[in-house]
């Protein structure tokens, strides 16, 4: 793999997903990524002293993006559980561009939070962004781009199309899309710890190749 010589001295988290598949490898086409990667188990759950909790997945729970869609199962059964463990932050991948919803909770937007603003996921919700402008070919949105510099008008529902187990898709209208953005972008991420009092920050931040931002979003509780 082109990402060993990396991986070897770095740490990675990956999120399995289509492109690794290989049909010839192991039961389910994920030998060859299982075998180069060990992922965390749920010792995570017994420690104390965690700031933040951020999930990271292949598919897209929420996505505005068509070509991939978003998945109606981690709607209905992976959602409920971020909004019970008031999780942070979900990260993933699969469309093939960069957008940020509104916090979420309960499916619904709890409130508008453009770029530069502070998000508290206790009060207000989880996170969502997918992060797919990283490289392979772009895709696109079925309403205009609107990100940090160049926003545009983002009052009216955008439509979201959902595949159930089944395969069968299905488009609704949401109002949670803040900020999307087809091209070229990675996402990096900066904690900053607690200090004298002050709670600890979570930094994200959308840039292009030559460090143009993108979005800029903070998630602080408390």
């Amino acid at each position: 793999m082109q990402n060993e010589p990396v991986a070897a001295r770095t740490r990675w988290m990956p999120a399995i997903g289509n492109h690794e598949m290989e049909p010839w490898d192991g039961a389910d086409g994920y030998g060859g990524m299982r075998a180069r990667f060990t992922t965390p188990d749920n010792a995570w759950s017994q420690s104390t002293g965690i700031d933040f909790i951020v999930v990271y997945l292949h598919q897209c729970t929420y996505s505005t993006c068509h070509d991939n869609g978003a998945e109606l199962g981690a709607q209905q059964d992976w959602a409920p559980l971020f909004d019970k463990y008031k999780v942070d932050l979900v990260l993933s991948g699969h469309n093939h561009v960069y957008e940020r919803t509104d916090p979420i909770r309960a499916g619904k937007a709890t409130r508008k939070v453009v770029s530069g603003d502070t998000v508290d996921p206790v009060k207000d919700g989880t996170t969502y962004v997918v992060a797919g402008g990283g490289g392979g070919g772009l895709y696109s949105f079925p309403a205009s781009d609107t990100y940090l510099g160049h926003e545009s008008a983002n009052d009216k529902p955008v439509p979201m199309v959902v595949s159930d187990r089944s395969g069968h898709s299905q488009t609704v209208k949401v109002t949670w899309s803040r900020v999307r953005y087809a091209g070229y972008c990675l996402v990096a991420i900066d904690v900053t710890p607690a200090v004298a009092g002050k709670p600890a920050r979570m930094e994200l931040r959308s840039v292009t190749e030559d460090g143009t931002a993108v979005d800029r979003v903070t998630v602080q509780r408390g």
